[in-house]
């Protein structure tokens, strides 16, 4: 769902109501982002679906990940975290397979997958800001700082708790 503030802020007026309810995920939703050029949103779940969020409209522009047998990632996945490359061009996630796939917004094609990167699911991808690399982390309390264009594993952090 995306909401809209209208009214003014300058004397605290305004109200929030619902502008588009998304219909593309037949599971429901697990993770939100928008690109940082503010341009695409990406949402994950079942499956990956990309809007183009111009002047405030969100419109489909395609699912990258259907939930099919052709699904790169396979029917028993399902997407946790999502993160934008600086540029906004790709877009990594990890999943509860324990894999983690960048994918180019333009086509919608997985450029790189990496499998089994960690003991349980990643339950949190980020992009540097410089785009040199992705910090992925899961329950298995470890932190890994990947190449992020090779996916080459740079360095693993282990911790004493679970990292979110």
């Amino acid at each position: 769902m995306i909401w809209k503030k209208s009214g003014s802020d300058t004397e605290g007026g305004g109200t929030w109501g619902p502008v588009k309810l998304f219909e593309n995920h037949e599971l429901g939703v697990d993770c939100v982002c928008f690109s940082p050029d503010g341009k695409l949103l990406a949402t994950g779940g079942a499956n990956i679906t990309l809007y183009s969020f111009d002047d405030g409209e969100a419109k489909l522009i395609r699912t990258l990940l259907p939930t099919n047998r052709s699904s790169p990632l396979g029917r028993n996945s399902w997407v946790i975290t999502l993160s934008f490359s600086p540029d906004s061009s790709r877009l990594c996630s990890g999943s509860s397979d324990r894999s983690i796939s960048i994918w180019n917004c333009g086509d919608g094609k997985v450029v790189q997958r990496i499998k089994e990167v960690h003991d349980h699911a990643v339950d949190s991808v980020e992009w540097a800001s410089n785009g040199r690399v992705i910090l992925s982390s899961s329950y298995d309390k470890k932190m890994k700082i990947w190449d992020a264009e090779t996916l080459e594993l740079k360095h693993t952090f282990k911790q004493n708790d679970v990292i979110r």
